[in-house]
């Protein structure tokens, strides 16, 4: 139980802290709105609350996938595009992003690992 904890501990200390706390917050914004969803229609079940829930907390990794595959394709260029098309975009993105997470976020979790060296045996 010590080494989950401990792994998931360097996994959130690998990430940006204002990057971490800005993937909640959007994260938790869309749980609230699927929460709302599922209370309105009155079909309210708990593994799909579970699964919501499970993605809440996956979420933020699934963003370090995508964030970092567009900067690898980008190399660091910036698009200028309308904001009618940015917005509707990112919302659609990060709906995706919510709702891939438990598959999308074993990516990023390795990529976490790898990149900040965690494999490597400390002395």
């Amino acid at each position: 139980m010590n080494t989950i904890f401990n792994f998931a501990k360097k996994m959130i200390n690998g990430m940006d802290r204002r990057y971490l706390i800005k993937s909640y917050i959007f994260g938790a914004l869309i749980f609230s709105m699927f929460l709302y969803v599922l209370m309105l229609t009155g079909d309210f079940h708990f593994i799909v609350f579970l699964f919501f829930l499970l993605n809440f907390f996956l979420f933020p990794f699934a963003t370090v996938v995508w964030d970092d595959l567009i900067d690898l394709l980008l190399s660091g260029n910036q698009l200028l595009l309308p904001i009618l098309f940015v917005i509707p975009w990112k919302m659609f993105k990060m709906i995706i992003l919510y709702m891939f997470a438990i598959v999308i976020a074993p990516i990023g979790l390795i990529y976490i690992y790898i990149s900040n060296g965690y494999y490597k045996k400390t002395p």
